[in-house]
């Protein structure tokens, strides 16, 4: 089991003797994991890797859909305010033209 807290790793005993045994072994007790050969540490660094980039996908996806989202809003108001509001206060206020509409008088027969 790794032997460190809250993302915190547990300092080497002596930082000035880094040798490739310790390096390796310090590797296992952060990760939890056993390398056994050159394989086993680059198919971790891989992965590693891997779910970086996917978590670096995620986010891109996410601000995407939030800029498209926001775009789409922005069209609906810049819309709604031309359409609607600029429209109908150019009618309102309009001068009133008077028509007058001739009659001509209904005969009846009786």
């Amino acid at each position: 089991m790794p032997d460190c807290r809250c993302g915190e790793a547990k300092p080497l005993t002596d930082p000035n003797t880094n040798t490739r045994e310790e390096l390796l072994r310090h590797l296992e007790e952060l990760t939890g994991r056993s390398f056994h050969s050159r394989d086993d540490v680059r198919h971790y660094v891989d992965e590693t890797r891997r779910q970086e980039f996917e978590l670096l996908a995620r986010k891109g996806q996410m601000w995407s859909t939030f800029k498209q989202t926001a775009l789409l809003a922005l069209f609906v108001v810049a819309f709604l305010q031309y359409y609607l509001v600029d429209t109908l206060y150019q009618i309102s206020t309009l001068e009133q033209v008077q028509v007058f509409v001739p009659v001509r008088a209904v005969f009846t027969k009786s």
